[in-house]
C-alpha cells in the first residue's frame, strides 16, 4: 500500500553513546613521519546503545508520544505477537570516513555511519495490520483511549470503522528492523601538542643477540621513538631500523644489532 495512504508520520529524539574502532588501511603506506598534511581514510567499527521516543503530530498541532499508547496492542492479551518495546536499546555500527591533519595534533574530517538496529519501533510502526480500536477502552484510560483511536489509523481509505482489514490495510513492515545513519563533521586535536610519533619507544628486549657476541645479553635499547610503521613491520617480518641513530633489527622478539661500519684503511 502506498505510503501517502497510509497517512502516518513520526519523529523520534535519538540520544546515542558507542564505542569503536577505527582502522586506517593506508597508514603503512605512508613515506614519512609526522602527521601534518597527511589524508587518512579510515574504516570504522562498533557497538553503542542509544534511547529513542517516537511521537506523531495531533489534529491540534501538537506532539504525543506515542509508546506509552501501544497502537499495535502492545501488550494486549488479543494480540500476543505484539510486544512492548524497550525504548533504550543495543545497537551494532558502521562506517567510513577520513581526517586531514592541518597541524601535527589537530585535524578535520567527515564521517559516516550506520546503524544496525534490533528493533523494528523507532517509527512505532511494525505490524502489517491495524488492531481493533475497541480495545483501546479496555487496557488504556479513557484520555489516552481516545487519543489512541485518532492516531492509530489515519489512513485517507475507507474500510469499516470497527477495524481496517488486514488484507486490504497494511500499517507497517515487520520483515525488516529499523536502521538509521548519521553523517558527521569533525574537529580534533591533542590536548598538550604531543608529537604522536613520540608516543612509542623503543622497544625493550630480554633476548638481545649481536653478530660478535652471540650469546644472550640482557640490555636496553635506547629509549627513543620508533615510528609505528617500523614496530609491525619488525615484530612480524623483521625489519632493520634506526633508534636513536642506532641501526638494529627485529626478528620476532629477538634483536640482532649489525655489525657496525669498520672504517676503511687507508691506503699507503
Amino acid at each position: 500500500m502506498d505510503r501517502r495512504e497510509r497517512n502516518l508520520h513520526f519523529r523520534s529524539k535519538i540520544s546515542e553513546a558507542y564505542a569503536a574502532v577505527e582502522i586506517y588501511p593506508t597508514f603503512f603506506l605512508e613515506k614519512y613521519d609526522g602527521l601534518k598534511g597527511k589524508l587518512r581514510p579510515y574504516f570504522l567499527a562498533g557497538v553503542g546503545i542509544y534511547h529513542f521516543d517516537p511521537e506523531t503530530k495531533d489534529v491540534d498541532g501538537s506532539w504525543v508520544k506515542v509508546a506509552p499508547l501501544r497502537l499495535e496492542g502492545q501488550g494486549f492479551a488479543e494480540y500476543p505477537d505484539s510486544k512492548p518495546y524497550k525504548l533504550t536499546q543495543k545497537n551494532v555500527l558502521g562506517g567510513v570516513g577520513f581526517k586531514y591533519y592541518i597541524k601535527e595534533n589537530a585535524y578535520i574530517g567527515f564521517e559516516i555511519l550506520h546503524r544496525k538496529l534490533f528493533t523494528d519501533y523507532v517509527d512505532d510502526v511494525s505490524h502489517n495490520y491495524y488492531i481493533d480500536p475497541i480495545y483501546f477502552d479496555q487496557y488504556l484510560s479513557a484520555a489516552d483511549a481516545v487519543k489512541a483511536r485518532r492516531l492509530y489509523y489515519r489512513g485517507i481509505y475507507s474500510f469499516p470503522a470497527t477495524r481496517p482489514y488486514e488484507e486490504f490495510a497494511e500499517r507497517g513492515d515487520p520483515k525488516e528492523n529499523d536502521a538509521y545513519f548519521s553523517s558527521i563533521i569533525r574537529f580534533g586535536w591533542r590536548i598538550g601538542g604531543i608529537d604522536a610519533t613520540k608516543q612509542l619507544k623503543c622497544p625493550v628486549f630480554i633476548k638481545l643477540y649481536n653478530h660478535q657476541n652471540p650469546n644472550p645479553m640482557k640490555q636496553t635499547l635506547p629509549k627513543q621513538h620508533l615510528t609505528p610503521f617500523l614496530v609491525f613491520t619488525g615484530l612480524f617480518a623483521g625489519t632493520t631500523g634506526v633508534c636513536e641513530g642506532k641501526p638494529f633489527r627485529i626478528y620476532g622478539l629477538t634483536v640482532n644489532k649489525p655489525e657496525e661500519e669498520k672504517p676503511a684503511k687507508k691506503k699507503k
